[in-house]
């Protein structure tokens, strides 16, 4: 997969590892903070959107992965009360993350990432109070936007 960091294992241990992680941060770090505002960074759909991109090639669907990343054993992780996910054009991210590493997006990581972009969009039609944001903006539009989102879903 090119510069892609990758543990190493094969593609369903990592993607059960994954899994793994989600269920211990919910039960360690977020079921004490019911009832508060809790900002979580990549929560189950960047974990979603890469395994099932690095399982589809051995016959999973994302719906499959969907699940079982958010419900392990059948057993349903919090859903958020809104889920803000930032995405931008290709080239926006392309100069974001030759800004951020020091070097350019290989043709493999260009290619997954707009394959992500993918399938973010198609989470939206899975998850309830998901929200694509175009972050290609100035902060503050993107702001007054989150902000209007929020107060929409009744959270602030």
């Amino acid at each position: 997969m090119g510069n892609i960091i990758r543990s190493g294992l094969p593609p369903l241990t990592e993607s059960l590892f994954w899994t793994m992680n989600q269920a211990y941060r919910v039960e360690t770090e977020l079921s004490e903070k019911q009832g508060d505002v809790v900002l979580v960074d990549r929560y189950i759909y960047t974990p979603i959107t890469f395994q099932y991109l690095f399982l589809r090639g051995e016959g999973a669907t994302l719906d499959d992965v969907s699940d079982y990343i958010s419900k392990p054993f059948g057993i349903p992780l919090p859903e958020p009360d809104i889920s803000l996910v930032l995405t931008a054009p290709i080239n926006t991210l392309k100069e974001r993350f030759r800004k951020r590493e020091g070097r350019d997006m290989s043709p493999n990581e260009q290619q997954l990432t707009e394959q992500a972009l993918e399938v973010y969009k198609q989470l939206g039609e899975r998850f309830k109070n998901y929200f694509l944001l175009d972050s290609n903006r100035p902060v503050d539009e993107i702001y007054r936007e989150t902000e209007q989102k929020i107060k929409e879903r009744g959270i602030i």
